[in-house]
């Protein structure tokens, strides 16, 4: 008993302690301490405590030092965490026009830009309660349908059941892909001032182009102190030994 009590007691503290950080973190951050700021929400993040709002705020903090990587990268790390936040979404636009690289991405097709609207609807938690409530409305409306006698309700619970399938479906799916976009493929932001690409994992081979702090990088592959990546125009090579900070981490 005394040992739960002691095991509460030591949460409840370290609950408060990261509350404690977080407020002192945004007080220097309202007085202009902005590296203050940074060290106080990077202690919280060393704990282990990760939210929208800490990355978020990390990204302003980030920002007004003129650090266009890590503004990037936690701004990003926000959106990965939750899709929707506006303001994370609002403030990547301010902290991209201060990179050097202007990475125009592969046109998508219609039905690419529809697909990925859809799933930016919900979380991946949201569509899985999403598609878990029309299982219920599946069983529910079938049940009915079963049980009343008059012909008319019949086909409108029939009806119901079918559509309630159908959305149940469509909700399974999105979970899915949600997750599947969540981890793969591994997106990183490059933090290092530039670093040379090359087309093979070694120092003779041919150099192609220079990609500069904050520009976002899809991970392929890695081999020792060397990297593939894949930039949003399609271009792939080798960068060594780069500080490219993963956004989606496996889990």
């Amino acid at each position: 008993m005394f040992f739960c009590i002691v095991m509460c007691l030591g949460i409840y503290a370290y609950g408060q302690t990261a509350e404690e950080t977080f407020e002192k973190a945004n007080q220097a951050y309202n007085n202009g301490l902005f590296q203050e700021a940074i060290q106080g929400y990077e202690a919280i993040l060393s704990e282990g405590k990760q939210s929208e709002v800490l990355c978020y705020n990390l990204g302003n903090s980030y920002y007004q030092l003129k650090r266009v990587g890590p503004a990037v990268y936690y701004y990003e790390k926000a959106l990965w965490i939750n899709p929707n936040y506006a303001d994370a979404q609002y403030n990547l636009s301010f902290a991209e026009n201060m990179k050097i690289d202007a990475i125009e991405p592969l046109p998508q097709t219609q039905l690419q830009k529809y697909h990925w609207k859809i799933l930016r609807v919900f979380s991946l938690n949201s569509w899985a309660i999403f598609s878990l409530i029309f299982v219920w409305g599946t069983l529910l409306f079938f049940g009915l349908f079963r049980y009343v006698q008059h012909s008319r309700s019949k086909r409108v619970y029939f009806g119901l059941s079918i559509l309630s399938l159908i959305l149940s479906l469509n909700g399974l799916y999105f979970s899915w892909q949600s997750d599947i976009s969540r981890y793969s493929p591994s997106y990183a932001i490059l933090w290092d001032t530039k670093v040379q690409v090359q087309s093979e994992p070694n120092q003779r081979s041919e150099f192609l182009f220079e990609i500069h702090e904050g520009t976002k990088v899809q991970v392929l592959d890695a081999l020792e102190s060397w990297q593939q990546i894949q930039l949003a125009n399609g271009s792939v090579g080798w960068v060594k030994n780069a500080q490219l900070v993963v956004i989606n981490p496996k889990p």
